[in-house]
């Protein structure tokens, strides 16, 4: 293995032994040399790649929206016909994408809030995240007459209620006692139909 290859492969693995800490002892009770002996690098190496939990924290997030980008550009440019989107594709891509990573999304909302994470840059990620659907869309001959009310949708609209659910969806079912899957299939059939409008109708006057 080359240099270059062998120095993302110990940041992965440093990633995903913080990924590992955070869910299990929380942000403020992780620790350094506990991420580094799971990661089997020095902490002195470890400190090389990422300075901080926060660090750490960040490039996890940032991943996660660039598998997301990845998954999303490469369904809706060769395999979906945009102008025929309906809400119920969206509904299945946004679940596939969010439940393999519902626990450390969970964690990384909830982080946020506490204001353990860069509120700049993390608002800067979900814009280029937006940008990246509005090119996507825009390409495939979907025009957005205002991009304005196309962000604030997105964020109020989709972002907030997706995270929401997945912070709170357990404790949800938990004290009403529903059926998981029906829960899932109503709020992601509404989920759809939001994001579908955000996309296609009008701008508010």
């Amino acid at each position: 293995m080359d240099k270059a290859n062998q120095s993302e492969q110990t940041k992965n693995n440093i990633l995903r032994a913080a990924q590992e800490e955070f869910i299990l002892k929380g942000y403020d009770k992780a620790r350094m040399e506990d991420i580094a002996a799971k990661a089997g690098v020095t902490k002195m190496m470890l400190y090389y790649y990422f300075n901080s939990k926060e660090n750490m924290l960040q490039a996890i997030s940032q991943n996660i929206l660039k598998s997301a980008q990845d998954t999303l550009r490469s369904e809706f440019i060769t395999k979906m016909d945009v102008k025929k989107l309906n809400p119920e594709q969206i509904k299945n891509k946004i679940k596939e994408l969010i439940t393999p990573n519902k626990e450390i999304i969970t964690f990384i909302i909830k982080e946020f809030v506490k204001g353990s994470l860069d509120h700049t840059l993390t608002f800067t990620i979900l814009k280029n995240f937006y940008d990246l659907l509005l090119e996507t869309f825009e390409a495939r001959g979907i025009r957005i007459k205002s991009r304005e009310q196309y962000y604030i949708r997105m964020f109020f609209f989709q972002s907030v209620p997706l995270l929401m659910y997945s912070v709170f969806k357990d404790k949800f079912l938990d004290v009403f006692g529903y059926d998981e899957e029906m829960t899932d299939r109503v709020f992601f059939s509404k989920f759809g139909e939001v994001i579908f409008d955000t996309l296609t109708k009008p701008p508010v006057k």
